[in-house]
């Protein structure tokens, strides 16, 4: 049923006592926290109907949340069906369900700039490591280079002083003399090798140190990727909880209007459209996730569908509202059809009784009035057949809405 105006009259004192809800405890701290719950729903109809609706800012004010025993009262009355209690009306649900989606949206937002700035500082850690492994890298190699060349170039004149040393031993055997320096020198080059042996050994191990250091950047980067992907999480969410709010909301209301069809058709195309695109680009995403550049792509990407999806759902909704005024103003028509029905039958009823007073008056006025009760008949018949149409097509609708919540459901699990 549809909820009651806020700007409903107030109850007078006695019917309030009398359909008031039964507090819990009883006594004196019962009737006093009833009370409470009366003055805070009042005030709040009272700033509902001076302002109009709750204003939210760019900088995200966050209205006052009504309290739990103003929830439980208007819980209660809408149970037990009170007509003279002022109740939220469906403006004011929707406004509410709108400020809770909109708080927990705000909320994952602005984790979300706090993890582009996390991963901002870590891709920017990473690529001063990366050039200054770089260089390092560059400089070990140039070393090792020259090394190389030096060793070559030592092997190539240790190799000819051999041989230069075997002809002059040959040759000269009392030369012993040069025989020992050239022995000294190989010693000496035989040190030196030793050195460059060591050296090339400490450059190994840093090289391993800067490894792992570049290891361990990449680790921190999947778990900044890893924050990121909750964020998108708990924003799917907020978009999961928000568009249950509004099935609710629909659910209480019947479809009856021929727009509704094309309303319908255009919102769930754009629905799967929106489906399909966050889909993809999850695909797209997915396969990215092996480069930093790539994963703040994939964030601005999954952010920018985000934002298409919720105004597609505000659209959806804004389509739903004009389809319940429709209902409602279908729903109009349809009681004065039925009043028409009744009306007719009356005037039937009439007829019949003027037939049947008027059967010794003559054949000429009984056939007038048969003849009027025959239209009348006609008339019935026809409001009926258009009552009957209008039933068919409100079950046809409401099985075509029903239909395209649960495919809607069945997508967002």
């Amino acid at each position: 049923a549809p909820f009651p105006s806020a700007a409903a009259p107030e109850p007078a004192a006695p019917a309030a006592a009398a359909e008031a809800p039964p507090v819990v405890g009883g006594g004196a701290a019962g009737e006093k926290k009833q009370e409470q719950g009366k003055q805070e729903g009042n005030s709040l109809r009272q700033s509902a109907r001076a302002a109009g609706k709750w204003e939210v800012n760019a900088e995200w004010q966050e209205a006052p949340e009504p309290s739990a025993s103003l929830l439980a009262s208007a819980s209660f009355a809408a149970s037990k069906g009170g007509a003279n209690r002022p109740l939220y009306t469906l403006e004011d649900v929707e406004r509410i369900a709108t400020f809770k989606t909109d708080s927990i949206l705000a909320k994952a937002e602005r984790e979300k700039e706090e993890l582009n700035g996390m991963l901002a500082a870590a891709q920017a850690e990473a690529t001063q490591t990366r050039e200054r492994l770089t260089a390092e890298n560059m400089k070990l190699r140039d070393a090792i280079k020259e090394a190389e060349k030096t060793v070559d170039a030592m092997a190539g004149v240790m190799e000819q002083e051999r041989k230069e040393a075997k002809r002059v031993s040959k040759e000269n055997l009392d030369n012993k003399g040069y025989a020992d320096e050239l022995e000294v020198a190989f010693n000496e080059l035989h040190e030196r090798y030793t050195k460059l042996k060591e050296y090339y050994t400490v450059a190994d191990t840093k090289n391993v140190e800067l490894s792992q250091s570049i290891l361990q950047t990449n680790e921190l980067l999947k778990q900044s990727q890893d924050q990121c992907l909750k964020g998108e999480e708990r924003l799917k969410a907020a978009e999961a909880a928000k568009e249950n709010e509004i099935k609710q909301i629909r659910e209480a209301h019947q479809a009856d209007h021929d727009k509704l069809i094309s309303t319908m058709e255009q919102s769930k195309q754009q629905m799967q459209s929106a489906l399909e695109q966050l889909q993809e680009t999850q695909r797209q995403l997915a396969d990215k996730e092996s480069a930093v550049v790539q994963a703040n792509v994939r964030v601005q990407l999954g952010q920018q569908e985000a934002m298409e999806l919720r105004a597609k759902t505000e659209e959806w909704r804004v389509a739903c509202a004009t389809t319940q005024q429709q209902l409602k103003t279908k729903t109009a028509a349809h009681d004065a059809l039925e009043a028409r029905v009744a009306a007719q039958e009356e005037e039937l009823t009439e007829l019949r009784g003027k037939v049947q007073d008027a059967k010794p008056a003559g054949e000429g006025e009984v056939k007038l009035l048969k003849a009027q009760l025959m239209k009348a008949q006609l008339d019935k018949k026809a409001l009926q057949t258009q009552l009957d149409a209008k039933v068919t097509d409100n079950a046809q609708l409401s099985a075509m809405c029903d239909e395209l919540l649960q495919q809607m459901e069945a997508s967002k699990t």
